[in-house]
């Protein structure tokens, strides 16, 4: 079971390596992106950038949907970090029932573009008319789906940041 995707450009970091691994329990970390995947050498350093408390993976999309999907993992609590809302629709899409939560960390700032031309919707969170259309897509799945950058801090449903 999916406790939590987060969609964070920056992938594992401290915040997601300490603070939501420790709040949230994961047994399994879970890197889910095709680039991430198909090189040795970020692969290498995301496993050495995650907690020592679980086991961090680093997996294409579509083997992510798979192992999520698995009844092996019913009973495990994953967390799974995407870099881009694109990946994050298609995981919520293909393991809808095991993905119980939606969380935007830190996006659109590092992934290009000009975040003058981005709707702010968090000091950590710039969105543009593409990925509005992946929302609504997103929103679709039924899905709670949030702003919060850690833990202790007070999360706030998209439908509120989006007004």
């Amino acid at each position: 079971m999916v406790k939590l995707m987060r969609v964070d450009d920056r992938r594992i970091h401290g915040q997601v390596a300490i603070a939501w691994s420790k709040a949230l329990e994961f047994k399994v970390l879970m890197v889910a992106n095709d680039e991430s995947a198909a090189s040795k050498t970020q692969t290498m350093a995301l496993k050495m950038a995650g907690p020592p408390s679980s086991k961090t993976t680093v997996q294409s999309i579509e083997q992510a949907i798979k192992t999520i999907n698995d009844p092996r993992t019913a009973n495990t609590v994953i967390g799974v970090i995407v870099t881009n809302l694109k990946d994050a629709l298609a995981i919520a899409q293909g393991a809808t029932d095991q993905v119980k939560r939606i969380n935007f960390g830190n996006y659109g700032r590092l992934n290009g573009g000009d975040v003058s031309q981005k709707k702010k919707l968090s000091d950590n969170v710039y969105v543009d008319e593409e990925d509005l259309k992946v929302i609504e897509e997103m929103k679709k799945t039924g899905i709670p789906i949030d702003v919060q950058l850690l833990p202790y801090m007070a999360m706030v449903t998209l439908d509120d940041v989006l007004k």
